[in-house]
């Protein structure tokens, strides 16, 4: 793909991971599209310890997109049953671009899910998902 920087960062994603049912698993870098502004791109991450603190943000490829506005993406953190919003951000991260935080969380697999914000324009997107366990 276009604009790849170093160590052959393609997609991540496989289609479909509308739910979390369908999740993918994390892994860094994640690079991913919303291809529509219904699409909804979930992954999961496993927390192996008691008392984590999972933190997830969108960013752009290394384009500025975040600051240009040229992503505007709404974020969710679902509970272990894959069902349960347990935090959601809409632009706290760099420009439009979403940014959570979640602490005290218990072991077990939760899952991250990225949108396209009501009204989103462009509705479409390449991102990258970061995530960091503490």
């Amino acid at each position: 793909g276009e604009g790849s920087n170093g160590g052959g960062g393609g997609m991540n994603e496989t289609e479909p991971n509308n739910t979390s049912a369908q999740a993918n698993t994390w892994a860094a870098p994640w690079i991913a599209t919303i291809g529509s502004a219904s699409d909804v791109d979930v992954v999961k991450v496993t927390i192996t310890k008691a008392g984590t603190t999972l933190s997830a943000s969108v960013g752009d490829l290394g384009d500025g997109a975040c600051e240009l506005d040229q992503i505007d993406s709404w974020l969710e953190l679902w509970g272990t049953d894959g069902d349960t919003v347990l935090s959601a951000d809409d632009n706290d991260g760099d420009g439009k671009c979403s940014s959570l935080s979640k602490t005290g969380l218990a072991a077990g697999t939760y899952y991250l899910a990225v949108s396209a914000a009501t009204g989103a324009s462009p509705g479409t997107f390449a991102y990258k998902l970061g995530v960091t366990l503490n």
